[in-house]
């Protein structure tokens, strides 16, 4: 991934991180249920349900769509440094197709933002290993501000970054699919040696604002852009649930471009 390094991280020892199984419970009969379902349910009740039974948290990392070949292939990723590297290839592709099933707007998880003083620039993440590497490296300058959104819907979020040189060395997101798609048309139509943003895939799924106002059971997310086009530095957005976060830095001269998002309640 570009703009953020990542790092390899330890894992809980239950191997697949952030697989669960929908709704909050399961009973003692679970093997009994999950082998009427599917051999990937059976799977991940036997191998991963001890830990990773929290339908709040789980999923939404790795669930992309459904395609099981791109999510067996984040949990081989993952298994390597535990025992599920002994399950076989085909076992691996049952789990995974059994996550990659799991529809994106049942999965709820939390989006961190970040703050970098130096650069005076704002980042949110939902995925645990970048928020792993990045609560591990504090010398890179980022800290977390202890504003978080949740994330949870079936409309998928675009996330672009620019690049150190020649930038902008920020990221950006949005939810609209029309300004994702011209962002990537121009980024092709764009030299890299010129500034661009740059598609690095999909960031997390939420639900779109109607009519600038967010549906029923839904929370504004709000953004705010620093002008960074006019001031002549790199742009950066910051993304907040909280008005009174968005009101400081609008009082620093930056513009507030109202809710672009809908977080559940």
């Amino acid at each position: 991934m570009n703009g953020i390094k990542r790092s390899i991280v330890n894992w809980s020892v239950c191997g697949v991180a952030w697989a669960l199984l929908p709704g909050a419970a399961f009973a003692g009969d679970a093997f009994a249920k999950a082998a009427a379902v599917s051999p990937g349910l059976t799977l991940y009740v036997k191998h991963c349900y001890s830990c990773h039974d929290d339908p709040k948290y789980d999923l939404g990392h790795i669930n992309r769509g459904a395609d099981p070949a791109k999510t067996s292939a984040k949990i081989a990723a993952l298994a390597a440094m535990q025992y599920l590297k002994n399950l076989t290839a085909a076992e691996l592709k049952d789990i995974a197709a059994y996550i990659a099933a799991t529809p994106a707007a049942t999965v709820v998880y939390p989006v961190v933002e970040y703050f970098h003083t130096k650069l005076d620039h704002y980042f949110v993440t939902g995925d645990p290993e970048e928020l792993t590497w990045l609560d591990s490296h504090p010398d890179m300058g980022w800290t977390r501000t202890g504003n978080t959104f949740k994330a949870s819907g079936s409309t998928p979020v675009c996330r672009f970054y620019g690049s150190a040189k020649p930038g902008p060395d920020s990221h950006f997101f949005t939810v609209s699919s029309s300004e994702c798609d011209s962002l990537k048309q121009l980024q092709a139509s764009t030299p890299a040696t010129l500034p661009r943003w740059n598609f690095e895939g999909l960031a997390f799924y939420t639900r779109a604002p109607v009519s600038g106002a967010c549906p029923s059971g839904t929370l504004p997310v709000y953004r705010a852009y620093n002008n960074g086009w006019t001031r002549g530095i790199d742009s950066n957005h910051r993304l907040s649930r909280s008005p009174a976060a968005i009101k400081e830095v609008v009082a620093r001269g930056w513009t507030d471009e109202g809710i672009v998002m809908c977080a559940p309640g």
